[in-house]
């Protein structure tokens, strides 16, 4: 009996990663980073908890319109950049 042997499919170069994969490494880091300086303005009294909410809730109804798009293929183009300097 033959032996089978296993084909593994391997990533692309883990030192570079696809553009998706950047998208969502900024995406996560951009998510992290704006909560972090949102927590630091309450904390210290320059940014207020109500206003800060109705900030957030135009975030969230700004993602449903057609603008959304472009933001994200702005954040696209600029993670394609950022993947091609590497």
């Amino acid at each position: 009996m033959a032996a089978q042997r296993q084909l593994t499919v391997t990533p692309a170069h883990p030192f570079h990663p696809t553009v998706k994969e950047l998208l969502v490494v900024l995406s996560v880091s951009l998510v992290l980073l704006t909560g972090v300086i949102v927590g630091f303005l309450v904390h210290t009294g320059y940014q207020r908890i109500v206003p800060g909410l109705v900030t957030a809730l135009f975030g969230f109804s700004l993602a449903s319109t057609g603008i959304a798009p472009g933001i994200t293929s702005g954040i696209e183009s600029i993670a394609g950049w950022l993947a091609s300097l590497g």
